[in-house]
């Protein structure tokens, strides 16, 4: 249903921040703060 395919996109689209935090043009310094922020703005309670 909608809350499985909203999921899914909640997925896909942390993947995608990841991957980007982790690429070679992001300084290492920023990246523990990126992958921070990525990960937080996906939390949320069932």
């Amino acid at each position: 249903g909608a809350v499985k395919v909203v999921e899914d996109l909640i997925d896909g689209l942390l993947s995608n921040a990841l991957t980007a935090a982790n690429s070679a043009e992001i300084a290492p310094s920023a990246r523990e703060l990126l992958v921070e922020l990525a990960t937080s703005a996906i939390r949320r309670s069932h």
